[in-house]
């Protein structure tokens, strides 16, 4: 028999009997609920534990033997030798070619010997193959170069990421302490450079940047449009080219882009020196002027950058991540259906400053994005009317009355962009060299030349800052004229003055008188509404009818009334409505709310915006209205 039933030293570790009290009257038998006891296991049961745990760990220090002689035999082979990584004072990191493992080592006082002994676990984090290849510092920021089933770029969080797509990550709780500790702790080649192409300042040296280590898939795109773009040499031939295809347009609607192009690679030092390099916007609601043309020779034959529409940029990550992509000139088709009533900010920040924004990430990461680039729209209207951003805009109207002409010579303008060849990469590159590759020579250039403008333009800017927009414009030049000159090309740039006449003078007016033309097209299309809707209505009581012709919505929807020295019409927003319905077409440039209204309004016949964009009275009810002024009143009056 066994000693535990006997002697009561140990308890059988059996079920618990049930327990139940019987009802000497009724004889019924109920369960009586007893407190169940912990049970001591008996020796059997305590050497079956030790030895399943026993087993267990002979079975992991099997496995990591087969690991480790599976690396003896990688390493045979001349591959590099395993790399262990402290994490913390008991916790390592080993990297083997088959992933990552993490060894805790767990000490202990043997109770029989006294000694402490040391005790190692193994758990894999990630499997596959990592290896760090190289740690860049790019634009001020970490990344890192690794190899896993791919070469991939990117800062800690991309590669973690990655890791997890990829789907060998075994310990999601360790992978981030594990890739940390490995890529900081790695003894690999440190490069700093550039993730784009452009110009950069470096120890307050001008270095342009043609071997960049593109970061975000757009830049890996351009990076792979411009890599075969740099192989074009620079000779008489390929130079002559580009100086027969401004001759195409006339001289206000293509130097600016001809200047401001060759200038966009210093964009992101220049915002950096709190200098406006502005966009640009090539407009006119006529086909066949060579708008797009013109933006394109500039920006893809150029440089190599291919262009892109409007709709491609429907987010603000997408509207920063393109000015992040390269310095350059970026060209952006159907510029009328950009939401500039979004993106308006953010165009003004990213004219003016270097960072132009810094987004936060899914794994809590941030991501900054810097103004390299300057965007060329094109499109059948210029929808900018508000100030702040018409001085961060070069607004090149096209001139109209040369369709016909420019559709004849389509066919020799298509054979002379067959010519062009990328070239903008040396031509920025003699800019550089020209400059002794000084930042403060290229602020002194362009300094000289706001000044000469500011002094010669008669009547002053709009604003104080549009001076050194048209002076970024005029260096350009100035650079092509060298070019022509180094290689022997029969063109020279225009003088300042001529640069006035025929440049800036045109666009200047163009482009802050064009907030009175959509006034002007809506003042015409109103007369002309009023026009065509017309309907009978009968007047007075029954002994004295007559039936006279009135505009319909009278007094609903518009109303007559005299404010300053005019009398005309009030029109709500309902009149505003129809304007866009009719205008569906873009005949007319567009007006989106009544306040754009009454500052066309305001600007056009000089009144107070606030005498002409109010609330009014409409019988009982009170609207908020514009006042169009139809003809002079003799005597100055306002209706309510």
């Amino acid at each position: 028999m066994d000693q535990g039933r006997r002697g009561g030293t140990w308890p059988l570790n059996t079920q618990k009997k049930k327990q139940v009290q019987v009802n000497l009257i009724t004889g019924e038998r109920n369960a009586v609920k007893t407190r169940k006891t912990k049970m001591a296991k008996r020796p059997t049961e305590i050497k079956a534990e030790q030895k399943i745990k026993e087993l267990a760990k002979a079975k992991r220090k099997k496995q990591f033997d087969e690991t480790m002689d599976e690396e003896k035999r990688w390493i045979e082979k001349g591959n590099k030798p395993e790399l262990l990584f402290d994490l913390s004072d008991d916790e390592n990191i080993r990297l083997t070619s088959s992933g990552m493992q993490l060894i805790k080592e767990r000490k202990r006082r043997n109770i029989k010997t006294g000694e402490i002994e040391t005790d190692e676990s193994y758990r894999h984090i990630f499997k596959g193959h990592f290896s760090p290849l190289k740690r860049l510092e790019l634009d001020n920021e970490m990344f890192f170069e690794v190899e896993t089933r791919q070469c991939f770029r990117g800062n800690v969080e991309d590669i973690i990421n990655q890791l997890r797509k990829e789907g060998g990550v075994v310990n999601k709780a360790r992978i981030a302490d594990a890739v940390n500790c490995v890529l900081h702790g790695s003894d690999v080649e440190t490069i700093t450079g550039y993730s784009t192409y452009g110009v950069y300042e470096n120890d307050a040296r001008l270095h342009l940047c043609l071997n960049p280590y593109p970061i975000t898939e757009i830049q890996v795109r351009v990076d792979r449009d411009i890599k075969n773009a740099l192989k074009i040499p620079l000779n008489k031939t390929n130079v002559e080219c580009w100086f027969s295809v401004p001759g195409f347009w006339d001289k206000y609607e293509v130097y600016p882009v001809l200047g401001l192009s060759i200038m966009a690679p210093f964009a992101l030092i220049l915002r950096d020196k709190g200098i406006i390099v502005p966009n640009i916007f090539h407009v006119s609601p006529e086909s066949g002027l060579g708008k797009t043309e013109s933006m394109k020779a500039y920006s893809q034959s150029l440089f190599g950058r291919r262009i892109i529409s409007s709709d491609a940029i429907n987010s603000d990550f997408r509207l920063a991540d393109n000015l992040d992509s390269y310095g350059g000139l970026i060209c952006v088709e159907e510029g009328e259906s950009f939401n500039w009533g979004r993106f308006s900010p953010h165009l003004q920040l990213s004219a003016e400053q270097p960072l132009q924004d810094i987004r936060g990430k899914p794994n809590l990461g941030s991501r900054q994005y810097w103004s390299r680039a300057v965007l060329g729209f094109t499109g059948n209207y210029f929808p900018v009317k508000r100030k702040a951003t018409l001085v961060r805009f070069v607004a090149v109207d096209f001139n109209r009355n040369k369709a016909k002409e420019r559709r004849g010579k389509k066919k020799d303008l298509r054979l002379a962009m067959k010519k062009l060849k990328p070239i903008g990469w040396k031509i920025a590159e003699i800019e550089v060299n020209e400059l002794d590759s000084s930042i403060s020579n290229l602020i002194d250039q362009i300094e000289k030349h706001e000044y000469n403008l500011d002094e010669k333009y008669a009547g002053g800017f709009t604003d104080p800052r549009r001076s050194k927009s048209w002076a970024i414009i005029f260096e350009g030049l100035r650079l092509w004229g060298v070019v022509a000159k180094t290689y022997n090309v029969d063109w020279s740039p225009p003088t300042i003055d001529e640069f006035i006449e025929t440049v800036v003078s045109p666009n200047e007016t163009r482009a802050f008188e064009n907030v009175e033309v959509p006034a002007e097209a809506f003042i015409s299309w109103w007369e002309s509404w009023c026009a065509k809707n017309k309907e009978n209505i009968t007047i007075g009581d029954d002994y004295n009818k007559k039936t006279v012709k009135e505009v319909k919505g009278k007094n609903d929807i518009w109303r007559e009334a005299c404010a300053e020295n005019y009398s005309g019409h009030v029109i709500t927003k309902a009149v505003l409505s129809l304007y866009e319905q009719d205008n569906k077409h873009k005949v007319f440039l567009p007006i989106n709310t009544l306040t754009d209204l009454g500052k066309g309004i305001a600007a056009l016949y000089g009144l107070n915006m606030s005498k002409i964009y109010k609330d009014w009275k409409f019988g009982r009810k009170t609207l908020k209205g514009v006042f169009i002024p139809l003809e002079e009143c003799s005597i100055g009056m306002e209706s309510k």
